[in-house]
């Protein structure tokens, strides 16, 4: 219980840090770079836990969101004869574990070539910064957050259709470029005795830093909303079911039609 308390007290307010950027005031970090805390006693220290397992979590949520619009498509349906919820399930489920491998690999792919873009950027304009590797990852891969966020969303007003997914993108954009350029700013060559080197250079690479990441999550999401369309709505009939019912209702008429 105690655990999960201390959990609690560290996950939710990162999280809310995450989605909700615009009411946090001091951004600053309160250790030493050459001592640094745990990330849950400092909010503003980069943390990988949480990107960790939103990063499975998003997985997970993919491959759900996939498994409902292939598991209703009428390729898929036509697998199974009969609409039966067993035979929902089934579908639903083979394809849901199909997509899994499919999504995470994509990611990581996505994730690595986001991290080489980064540092042939910072190496290419000759910028010193106090990030390490770890928090170069933490940075990139807070965005899982938003994007579980913005499927959710789409999952819950299924009728809304693009117009409630671009809604959703430009806040979760908004709120993680924000939040971005707040963090950056202390830790891209950071000030020296009241000096700042390279300014148009720090400036650039920030907002290249942050402005990646809507593009990024437009690319990764843009593609599953929204899930249900009139053309990938269950059909009870797919499959085969209605084509069954016609021609035992031709027969029979046929039959009535012969002792008559």
């Amino acid at each position: 219980m105690l655990g999960s308390t201390k959990f609690a007290l560290y996950f939710f307010p990162l999280s809310g840090l995450l989605l909700f950027p615009f009411t946090h005031s001091d951004w600053s970090i309160k250790y030493s770079q050459d001592e640094p805390v745990q990330p849950k006693f400092d909010l503003n220290a980069p943390d990988l836990y949480i990107p960790s397992m939103a990063y499975v979590t998003y997985v997970l949520v993919v491959g759900y969101v996939l498994g409902i619009k292939n598991a209703f498509s009428p390729d898929q349906a036509s697998c199974f004869p009969h609409f039966s919820p067993l035979n929902a399930f089934r579908l639903l489920l083979s394809v849901f574990t199909h997509q899994l491998a499919t999504t995470a690999s994509s990611a990581l792919v996505w994730l690595v070539l986001e991290l080489g873009c980064i540092y042939l950027t910072l190496t290419l304009m000759n910028i010193t910064t106090n990030l390490c590797k770890w928090d170069v990852l933490s940075f990139s891969t807070y965005k899982y957050v938003g994007m579980i966020a913005l499927l959710l969303v789409g999952l819950a007003t299924p009728s809304a259709g693009r117009g409630s997914y671009y809604a959703s993108l430009a806040y979760v954009s908004g709120a993680l470029a924000f939040f971005l350029v707040r963090t950056l700013k202390l830790r891209i060559e950071p000030e020296v005795h009241g000096m700042q080197s390279h300014g148009k250079r720090k400036l650039y690479m920030i907002l290249f830093y942050a402005g990646l990441q809507p593009l990024l999550i437009w690319w990764m999401t843009s593609h599953l909303l929204p899930v249900y369309s009139a053309s990938l709505a269950p059909d009870p009939f797919a499959g085969g079911a209605a084509p069954d019912l016609v021609n035992g209702g031709a027969a029979a008429g046929a039959g009535a039609n012969a002792f008559g």
